[in-house]
């Protein structure tokens, strides 16, 4: 049952009416929802992919405000990936950029929150990690198919 409900589910998030779903209503009732419940509840609780939010806080490149951002991220032993799909848009999301000019951030997950530093993927490492996100969530393949850039990984080390 639980398969199936996951490929139900991972169907609509991949489409474009549940893309936008995700972005435009999904995102703020999870930053609410996550930390209220100290990350036991999302829009994704039922679902595997649920075991991957993440709460991203990061410095906002341009006003210097914290930013809390919920993301489904491929967990890698104590490295935690970021996948900046935006759900194959043609330009790559805020949280990107703003982890790009301030890489010292901390992410929310399973209730616990830790210090990272961010970086962006290598060639080399960023297909093997590309794998891991696919595992986590078939979209992105579909995210991937429907913009012309290269969507960017974001490897979060502990500090």
């Amino acid at each position: 049952m639980s398969e199936v409900y996951d490929r139900i589910v991972g169907k609509l998030a991949s489409s474009r009416v549940g893309t936008w779903i995700i972005m435009n209503l999904g995102t703020g009732l999870d930053r609410k929802l996550m930390r209220w419940s100290g990350g036991r509840w999302s829009t994704a609780s039922g679902t595997t992919m649920h075991d991957n939010m993440v709460l991203l806080f990061v410095q906002g490149a341009k006003s210097g405000l914290e930013r809390c951002v919920p993301l489904v991220a491929a967990l890698n032993g104590d490295d935690i990936v970021l996948i900046a799909s935006r759900g194959g848009n043609e330009n790559n999301p805020n949280w990107y950029h703003n982890l790009k000019a301030n890489p010292r951030c901390a992410i929310e997950h399973g209730g616990k929150r830790s210090n990272r530093i961010a970086r962006e993927a290598g060639a080399e490492e960023r297909e093997l990690l590309w794998q891991l996100a696919l595992e986590v969530y078939e979209g992105y393949g579909v995210y991937e198919q429907r913009t012309d850039r290269l969507i960017p990984l974001m490897i979060l080390n502990p500090v």
